[in-house]
């Protein structure tokens, strides 16, 4: 791994907690540059509670949070354009923090690098998941180059090792985590289940889930999803878990084999595909004891390691054609292969070639309709979550150097139109809010999220602070995390920090 990306494991417990209280660490969501809820997050621990947090001193007496069912604050994506999506969410700052402080207090912190070490004994399977700070450019960034040099090359260099590589992932994965399992992946299932009622001899475990259960109304299933804590967490039950098979592989006298794992993705590589679904067997019985079970529907056993080892959508994009001379044409081009590829990461690259093609002044491609141009990209977006930021990106440019200004709010009300009929669309409608604030048209739009009221200008807040003592009130109120500087002053045209993951790699 290159000396700008370095894993959290590499880091004492202080340094493990200024990532954490990163931005990005906290919600790893592109979002409009005036939103910072790691700047809200960081200013609370160390301006108002200087450094030192304490749930019962924070906490109202006789308030109970895990009575509250909306302690956090849920960001919904839709998945297709229709009725799938996904829950995102801000965790309750004074929560998060308290995870935070938990795990990197230094003593926790070792323990649970070493309970790492653990896990990572077996050289025949490799965890690529774990989270990773970059110098150079986002984590998110240092995050995807990670899975490319470990998982796709790797893959492919193993193709002289293997004939047969099955591939699977864990369906519904963080929902689906027990929380009370995360004492079990630290001090050993039979260890919790010997001393049930001694919770002491297990209290990191034991403390983590319970500051989980705290914040989703004393559930035991599902942690949050959109912060690189959770994925920190994840990861270490799924380590625990290649732990636990490694053993039973070992028990079996199975050798032949090797395994990689990002985060709940699977490659089992080895040259008999019936030892292989033997693995595969042993892996979902496993994983049945804490609540997951493996997706039949992209399990699949292939003799052809290196075709399997590049995305389809990858492979398929080679054939594509890409010599176009309009705008138009080349974002046709890209709705086919959505059509085929939704949520694809070539959707991603393309965008991106295409804003920077729009600010070249001797860019060879013409504009032949710009609204016809904006119609692709709106149903692209509708149906493609992925590229809401980027698409948002490609659209603000547009509107800034093709639609006349006479144009642009009949136009931003089409589109707002649209938007609407999107089921649970907080994420789409908080970058369509970005494209009209710098217009001056965000006032005309009565949006339906939380987020986006409060970026409007109207009243509230984000989490659910009915349970905290009032002199906390008026930090975790005032709203911070939103720049009005920046807000008041943001550009027409979204800039590419806004968007972008990567600056100075090349994966060509």
């Amino acid at each position: 791994m290159e000396n700008n990306v370095k894993s959290v494991l590499d880091f004492s417990g202080k340094e493990a907690r200024a990532f954490f209280l990163k931005s990005e660490s906290y919600c790893n969501l592109e979002l409009p540059e005036y939103i910072d809820l790691g700047k809200m997050v960081r200013d609370l621990f160390h301006n108002t509670l200087h450094g030192k947090i304490s749930l019962d001193a924070i906490k109202e007496p006789g308030m109970l949070p895990e009575n509250l069912s909306d302690i956090n604050y849920a960001l919904f994506t839709n998945k297709d354009g229709y009725y799938e999506w996904r829950k995102f969410q801000f965790i309750h700052p004074i929560f998060y923090l308290s995870l935070v402080d938990l795990i990197t207090k230094e003593e926790n912190w070792q323990f649970i690098k070493y309970r790492f070490s653990l896990y990572q004994r077996n050289p025949l399977i490799k965890a690529i998941g774990i989270p990773v700070s970059d110098s150079r450019n986002k984590d998110k960034g240092g995050q995807i180059k990670t899975w490319w040099e470990k998982i796709e090359q790797e893959s492919i260099k193993l193709s002289l090792e293997y004939a047969y590589v099955l591939q699977t992932d864990i369906t519904n994965c963080y929902p689906s985590i027990y929380t009370h399992s995360f004492a079990w992946a630290l001090h050993g299932k039979e260890f919790v289940k010997k001393y049930i009622k001694e919770s002491s001899r297990y209290q990191l475990g034991n403390n983590i889930d319970k500051l989980l259960r705290l914040m989703q109304y004393n559930q035991t299933n599902g942690i949050p999803q959109g912060s690189v804590l959770m994925d920190f967490l994840a990861e270490l039950l799924l380590g625990y878990i290649d732990n636990r098979l490694s053993n039973i592989l070992s028990g079996e006298g199975i050798s032949d084999y090797y395994i990689l794992r990002y985060r709940d993705d699977y490659k089992i590589f080895t040259n008999n595909p019936l030892l292989g679904e033997k693995i595969l067997v042993l892996l979902n019985e496993l994983l049945a004891e804490f609540g997951f079970k493996l997706n039949s529907k992209k399990t699949a056993c292939s003799a052809c390691i290196i075709s399997s080892s590049i995305k389809e959508d990858k492979l398929t994009w080679l054939s594509f054609n890409k010599d176009f001379k309009s705008y138009q044409g080349e974002l046709l081009n890209l709705y086919v292969f959505s059509k085929q590829y939704p949520n694809s990461g070539r959707l991603i690259t393309t965008l991106e070639q295409v804003y920077n093609d729009l600010s070249v002044a001797s860019s060879k491609k013409y504009m032949q309709d710009p609204v016809v141009v904006v119609a692709i990209l709106v149903d692209l977006m509708i149906h493609n979550p992925r590229i809401y930021p980027i698409c948002s990106a490609v659209i603000s440019k547009v509107f800034f150097q093709y639609i006349p200004e006479l144009d642009k709010e009949k136009l931003l009300s089409k589109i707002y139109k649209k938007f609407k009929h999107v089921v649970n669309n907080a994420y789409l409608e908080l970058w369509f809010q970005r494209i009209a604030i710098p217009l001056g048209l965000d006032c005309r739009y009565q949006y339906e999220h939380s987020i986006c009221k409060l970026i409007q200008g109207k009243s509230g807040v984000l989490w659910n602070n009915a349970w905290v003592k009032e002199k906390y009130l008026s930090s975790l109120s005032k709203n911070s995390w939103l720049l009005l500087e920046k807000k008041n002053n943001v550009s027409p045209v979204i800039n590419p920090a806004e968007f972008k993951v990567f600056f100075n790699y090349n994966f060509r």
